[in-house]
């Protein structure tokens, strides 16, 4: 018998923790605490009250998160309900606070304010110039991108840039040097042929892709490295500091980044990080495939067992290696007596039993189900139910499982087509893709018929697809919500 939540209690010491930390503490210290152990039950909880989720909830306690906003009606809003009109209200907020316009290096979330990059993308979804943006405040505290100063902006980014080996694009925006970005630079030229910033850098009289010399080269990465507790990797080229290189100029002198650490003796990173022969990634497969038939009896091999080897983890090195001797990774799985499924949504896979799954996730859950749980098809749990047969629905949906277990019915949905990270925002998310928007959708319409139906429900991404998170759901004694709700 599964064990109530009471999920009214536990709202209430979510609300003290965030009194007593004035504000929304992330979820993962939630956790810890053990008041909840996930987050499903108690948003379904908080949706049945009539909000989002529990984050919506406590917001309308007057409580935020670090990256929340707080407007003008002291309404409390999250990042991700940014748009443009509420982003000039807040900075109008800004601006009524501190008499000045906000500088690029003023938005900050502890000025109620989002980060630069975040405005920089709402501009660019709303066509709106950096000009445009701030004219619309006035512009008298903005020190960029003033078409009248555009010969003095050049003569400083000379300035600059012949005393760095080469400035990036990505490092005009939100520079310290006072500087336009460089689209701006480019965009507002005089000379109308310039379209590009390397056309931009070779107009002011320098080369686009920094001639740096090989010795000197070599100098000023041996002094990076001395820098950094850990080897250094491609991501310390990508944005160069003064007196730093870039990854062009690592691509110029050695072609690839592990071939500059190979030649100076430095620890090589990345992908050519790990050497491997043919035969230790064939073992691999072998022991793999024995100590599964062994263990678990079964002879189809899924990709995330492969993700599991002590070694080599990602597929792909096994078919690089393998395809070179004329075999692929299936093909040697084979070989040796087991099988592998497809992997992606497209996967089609039927069991000795007539069960039929149509992507690896399925496969996946399915696999939980039967391996895990001794679980039988059609007997302790149904695939593909029609909604109208336990729900008030008119449509002809489907419900990927009802699963009969230890005294509980539970509904599950799998979603493979939305990425783990809509888990908590699906609700409210609106794809520009037609066809995710209506799964989307239809998956909303599916909760709320488990909501109007009181039923023990989950929806599962893919990140839920674990042996620990399932466990969760099915021996932990855990409901989604009280029966009161």
């Amino acid at each position: 018998m599964a064990t109530l939540i009471d999920y009214e209690i536990t709202l209430e010491k979510i609300l003290d923790m965030c009194k007593e930390q004035d504000g929304i503490p992330k979820i993962k210290y939630i956790f810890k605490t053990k008041i909840i152990s996930y987050i499903d039950g108690i948003n379904k909880y908080c949706i049945k009250l009539g909000y989002k989720d529990l984050f919506d909830y406590l917001r309308s306690k007057g409580y935020k998160t670090s990256t929340d906003f707080v407007l003008n009606n002291n309404k409390i809003i999250s990042n991700k309900e940014l748009t443009l009109n509420i982003l000039y209200e807040l900075i109008q907020i800004y601006i009524n606070k501190n008499n000045k316009c906000p500088k690029i290096d003023d938005f900050k979330y502890i000025n109620n304010l989002p980060c630069w990059e975040t405005v920089s993308h709402l501009l660019k979804k709303n066509k709106v110039s950096i000009n445009e943006f701030y004219l619309h405040f006035g512009r008298e505290d903005n020190p960029r991108s003033q078409i009248e100063f555009y010969d003095e902006y050049v003569l400083k980014f000379k300035e600059v840039f012949k005393n760095i080996v080469y400035i990036n694009a990505q490092d005009l925006t939100g520079n310290k040097y006072g500087l336009p970005t460089a689209n701006w630079l480019v965009n507002n030229c005089p000379d109308k042929t310039i379209k590009t910033y390397d056309q931009f850098i070779a107009w002011c009289g320098f080369k686009p892709y920094a001639n740096v010399p090989k010795n000197i080269a070599i100098n000023i990465i041996l002094e990076m490295q001395s820098k950094l507790n850990r080897p250094i990797c491609a991501d310390d080229f990508k944005h160069p500091k003064e007196g730093e290189i870039g990854i062009r100029t690592i691509w110029r002198l050695w072609g690839e980044v592990w071939k500059m650490q190979e030649e100076l003796g430095l620890e090589i990173t990345g992908k050519h990080a790990d050497k491997y022969t043919l035969e230790e990634l064939k073992n691999n497969i072998i022991n793999l495939c024995n100590d599964i038939y062994k263990k678990e009896n079964r002879k189809i091999i899924t990709y995330s067992d492969i993700r599991k080897i002590n070694g080599a983890t990602d597929p792909k090195t096994y078919n690089t290696y393998f395809q070179k001797e004329g075999f692929t990774l299936r093909d040697f799985i084979k070989s040796i007596g087991f099988d592998i499924p497809n992997e992606g949504n497209g996967m089609n896979h039927t069991f000795d039993d007539s069960e039929k799954v149509r992507s690896q996730h399925e496969f996946d859950f399915s696999f939980y189900l039967r391996n895990k749980l001794n679980l039988k098809y059609n007997i302790d749990y149904f695939r593909d139910v029609k909604y109208k047969t336990f729900a008030n629905c008119n449509k002809n949906s489907n419900c990927d499982y009802v699963i009969n277990y230890k005294g509980r019915k539970i509904f599950i949905e799998v979603v493979g087509i939305l990425k783990p990270e809509k888990k908590t925002t699906f609700r409210t998310d609106i794809y520009p893709s037609k066809s995710k928007e209506k799964y989307r959708s239809n998956l909303v319409d599916k909760e709320n018929m488990f909501i109007e139906a009181g039923l023990e429900y989950y929806i599962l991404f893919t990140c839920d697809l674990n042996d620990e998170y399932l466990e969760t759901i099915f021996n932990n004694n855990i409901n989604t919500y009280k029966d009161v709700i």
